[in-house]
């Protein structure tokens, strides 16, 4: 009969099991299943369990985590890029340019003019206000004038910065294994890369992450920005310029 203990001060929860099949022959062939089931944290990084057989050490199994690690499912937010602002204005006289008609009443945000061609090529906004008219600012008509103008964000380098969200944390368990045999004739060590509820078969052994218990982290609903090589928390919040 195999025996477990638990060692270095740990809890252990053992069940076992003697599956029988007979054989084409006629002989009956069994196997012994047993279970182990431990706990590892921050303070208790290591644990460690002893089978016997008739009393004697067979194997001695030890279990050391050596990190968490989170990968992000990432959501984009939006793309955005390092900007410099600029405003570029232009003055027409009553029926000059663009200044027809209902004047600045027609001129929304998006409006595209030509007298501002400058900023045209760019994210920003256009603006207009009236102006003075007649022959004292420059104008033939004594109708008040037009003053356009736009607001606009050039680029001030090639990086393109994305902004995003984890929806999902997929954890991924680091724990060294080592198996000794016998008296310490054998030794066996491996480490081992472990997701929940994904079994990892070595041997004739089944390892199973049940389940990973995590203290509240805020900084894991933050919102983050890249520009593909390196990451940071956003803190701003505003949302940056859609370029």
């Amino acid at each position: 009969m195999v025996v477990t203990n638990g060692c270095r001060n740990i809890d252990v929860l053992h069940q076992q099991a003697t599956i029988c099949a007979f054989a084409p022959n006629g002989s009956k062939q069994c196997m012994l299943e047993a279970m182990e089931v431990f706990k590892l944290n921050s303070f208790k990084k290591t644990a460690c369990i002893r089978l016997f057989y008739n009393e004697t050490l067979i194997k001695e199994l030890q279990f050391q985590w050596k990190q968490l690690r989170l990968t992000c499912v990432q959501e984009d937010l939006l793309f955005t890029r390092n900007t410099v602002q600029k405003v570029i204005d232009s003055k027409r006289c009553a029926h000059s340019g663009s200044c027809v008609e209902q004047k600045c009443a027609s001129i929304n945000a998006s409006t595209i003019l030509p007298e501002l061609e400058q900023g045209n090529g760019y994210p920003g906004i256009t603006r207009c206000v009236e102006s003075c008219g007649g022959p004292g600012c420059g104008c033939f008509y004594l109708s008040s004038g037009c003053l356009f103008y736009r607001i606009f964000n050039v680029p001030a380098d090639e990086k393109i910065y994305k902004i995003f969200k984890c929806y999902q944390w997929n954890e991924n368990f680091h724990v060294e294994f080592t198996s000794i045999t016998g008296y310490g004739q054998r030794i066996k060590k491996k480490v081992l890369s472990l997701k929940p509820t994904i079994p990892f078969r070595m041997d004739n052994m089944m390892i199973t992450l049940n389940t990973v218990t995590m203290p509240p982290t805020p900084e894991l609903s933050s919102t983050f920005i890249t520009d593909g090589s390196e990451i940071a928390i956003w803190r701003h919040g505003n949302s940056p310029t859609l370029i």
